[in-house]
């Protein structure tokens, strides 16, 4: 399922998910809070190699000391 696949990828990748959440509209919303933006990247590109999950919506904001701070949205939050 979308949802465990993106939180296995997350754990591999040292990532710690802030915020998960699973829509009405069966949309999954995923936030990393003070991650490297490399490794975001490197998740984001293990997603759609791995299982070819790519984001509907994408916010991603500059933090201190070089961290960022990202929301995700995916369809299909539960299959």
């Amino acid at each position: 399922n979308v949802r465990a696949d993106l939180l296995q990828l997350a754990n591999a990748r040292g990532l710690s998910v802030s915020r998960l959440q699973t829509t009405d509209d069966d949309r999954l919303i995923l936030q990393f809070e003070q991650a490297a933006p490399t490794l975001v990247y490197a998740w984001l590109a293990d997603a759609d190699d791995s299982y070819g999950i790519v984001p509907e919506r994408v916010s991603m904001f500059a933090e201190p000391g070089g961290y960022v701070r990202a929301s995700f949205e995916f369809a299909g939050g539960d299959t």
